[in-house]
């Protein structure tokens, strides 16, 4: 017996040097087992390779009680790991750990690598105002900005909080600093994120009104430069509204024919999304829009309104409105299901490679469309590449580090993080670090209303809807929050099912994405079946359905309705659905869908076809393929 009590003592010493074993037990919040490896007070200051300490593990992945314990025991509270960072950067979003951390002596003006301070990432998240409030009690810099000129109150204007913008204000912090890799000022992120007041507290403070957006730091891909950049307050709210934030920038002088890198003006960005206004398009014609100025692509305003489709628009512009929505008439010789499968699954395994070769990178509408098709057929024994499987992975999880703990996304904000995920979840990658750092940064990502969101960047389909993005992130949360902040999860998951319950659905994927977000929070199945009510209404007479009531039906709409409405539990892929799918395939495994975002990445072609609109459509084939694939027997 007393042999076997040394061995057990000795066994949980070797632990409590063994960073790994603090990981598991704070992250399990295994509280007993904590205090074991505790037991020699030296054990609080492990650090792994990368020095991040058991307190920082359990400030991003751990309860306030394990924090409290790791104190008690000696942990420094100031250690910085090898990106600079402290447990006070990676504790901002939950103000309770924060004042914790203060009250033991953590020090608010620490820099990391990035050049962030604890005030920068607590100003990206929302709500902020009471950490804000804690660290500039204790004497947090406003005058300061990371490497890419990010200040306090540019990140604040991101994150949306409007009490915060109003304190760091009355603390003198500077309004018209731009960050050096997008280029935007304060102004730029309060009007992108449709925040009436704070565009008012900050033009009443003198803030430019016509700055224009300068990027030094943007992504030179291999096929060239990423086109971001050029914008306006006005480019930055045009798209998004609301219509009285694009007047107050009006009436403040804001010019209204401005043009940003690829030449759309604020006429051609207020038209050309899926939330477009018609009070907002009439706002900015009223104050004499020109309807004439053409983009780097040759597209007039009105060319952007026919994208869209809604008869109001296109007249105010002098056009005449065109039907698009008339059934698509089906090939008569329909493909055998698991052949139609297998063809999109080769064409995708093959050009979401070739893309990643040419440009580099990981994109919402490459690595997740193939990966989404592969999960389903993979369930359904359909065979799969699994060496290219395994690579889209490994090119997903390569993006993701501790870093991602220090504040939003600089370029595409939450949303490519989301996709990531999203596809994690698909293809039920086991939870794991890579999954704890995601989790973490989309939790500081959620905004003060309940929902996710990307301000003034509009891409129809893809980057476009509050619904995906709120949905995405609550499914990520659900699969990989940690069982360390659980409650704090339970909260979250409740704050996003009221706002995708109170939000207004615009178009049919706000719809899906609602009904599959309430699914994960655990609706009743009455509660689903009335969400998916008029989803099924808007079912065409071709078996399909359409992104928006004026189009005609395509794959990407019906393929995500079918998954969405299987995997919320209220219906099986119904056999009209799958027979469009199977009557409008092309031979090549593909499916067309039109494009209609406004692009900022030059063209190149990856393999797939369809030219200019071969990036949405590879994504209505992911769609597509998938829900064939639900479509079988097991």
């Amino acid at each position: 017996m007393r042999k076997a009590w040394m061995l057990a003592t000795i066994a949980i010493a070797a632990m409590a040097q063994d960073p790994d074993s603090f990981y598991s037990v704070i992250r399990e919040n295994n509280l007993p087992q904590l205090k074991a490896l505790l037991g020699q007070k030296s054990g609080a200051a492990v650090a792994d390779s990368r020095g991040i300490t058991p307190l920082m593990y359990a400030a991003e992945i751990g309860s306030l009680d394990a924090m409290r314990l790791l104190i008690d025991r000696g942990a420094d509270v100031n250690a910085q790991n090898a990106f600079g960072s402290t447990a006070l950067m990676w504790s901002v979003s939950d103000p309770a750990k924060v004042r914790l951390l203060l009250d033991h002596g953590a020090q608010v003006n620490t820099v990391a690598k990035s050049g962030r301070t604890a005030l920068i990432i607590a100003a990206f998240t929302n709500p902020s105002a009471e950490v804000v409030k804690l660290l500039l009690a204790k004497g947090a810099k406003v005058d300061v900005m990371d490497q890419r000129h990010v200040t306090p109150l540019n990140a604040a204007t991101f994150g949306n909080d409007t009490a915060t913008v109003r304190l760091l204000l009355d603390a003198g912090a500077d309004m018209d600093t731009p960050d050096t890799f997008i280029g935007l000022t304060p102004l730029m992120n309060a009007a992108g994120n449709r925040n009436v007041e704070a565009v008012k507290l900050l033009i009443a403070k003198g803030a430019k009104v016509n700055a224009v957006s300068k990027t030094e730091g943007l992504p030179k891909i291999q096929t060239g430069t990423v086109e971001f950049g050029g914008w306006t307050s006005l480019l930055m709210a045009a798209a998004f509204g609301p219509p009285e934030a694009v007047k107050t920038l009006l009436d403040a002088g804001a010019k209204i024919d401005a043009q940003d890198y690829r030449g759309f003006t604020p006429l051609m960005l207020a038209v050309g999304t899926d939330r477009y206004d018609r009070r907002t398009v009439n706002l900015v014609l009223s104050h004499g829009a020109d309807l004439h100025p053409t983009n780097h692509d040759g597209e007039t305003a009105l060319d952007w309104a026919y994208k869209f489709a809604d008869p109001e628009v296109i007249r105010s512009l002098g056009g005449t409105p065109k039907d698009l929505a008339k059934p698509v008439r089906l090939s008569d010789e329909l493909p055998d299901t698991r052949t139609a499968i297998a063809r999109s699954l080769h064409l995708l395994e093959s050009t979401s490679g070739q893309f990643f070769k040419k440009s580099g990178c990981f994109a919402c509408h490459e690595q997740p469309p193939a990966e989404f098709a592969a999960a389903a057929a993979r369930a359904k024994g359909i065979p799969v590449d699994e060496k290219a499987s395994h690579d889209r992975i490994q090119q997903i999880a390569s993006t993701i580090n501790p870093v991602a703990l220090e504040g939003a996304a600089a370029l595409g904000g939450a949303d490519n993080n989301l996709y990531a995920v999203e596809t994690l979840v698909r293809t039920g990658y086991a939870p794991n670090r890579i999954t704890d750092y995601l989790a973490a940064n989309l939790a500081a990502s959620q905004g003060g209303d309940g929902g996710w969101h990307l301000p003034g960047y509009s891409r129809s389909p893809l980057q476009d809807s509050d619904f995906s993005r709120t949905a995405m992130a609550m499914r990520a949360l659900k699969t990989y929050g940690t069982p360390g902040r659980a409650e704090e999860m339970k909260r979250r998951l409740e704050r996003g099912k009221q706002w995708l319950m109170h939000a207004e659905p615009v178009i049919l994927e706000d719809m899906d994405m609602r009904l599959v977000g309430a699914a994960a929070t655990g609706a009743s199945a009455a509660e689903l079946r009335k969400l998916a009510e008029p989803i099924l209404a808007l079912q065409r007479s071709d078996g399909g359905w359409a992104q928006r009531q004026a189009f005609p039906s395509d794959a990407y709409a019906t393929g995500m309705t079918v998954w969405a409405l299987n995997e919320a539990g209220v219906m099986r892929p119904d056999a009209k659905a799958v027979k469009f799918l199977l009557g409008t395939q092309s031979l090549d495994g593909s499916w067309h869908v039109a494009s209609r975002a406004t692009k900022f990445q030059q063209y190149f072609q990856s393999g797939f076809p369809y030219e200019h609109d071969q990036w949405i459509s590879t994504m209505g084939t992911g769609w597509g393929a998938s829900a064939l694939a639900l479509s079988l027997g097991r």
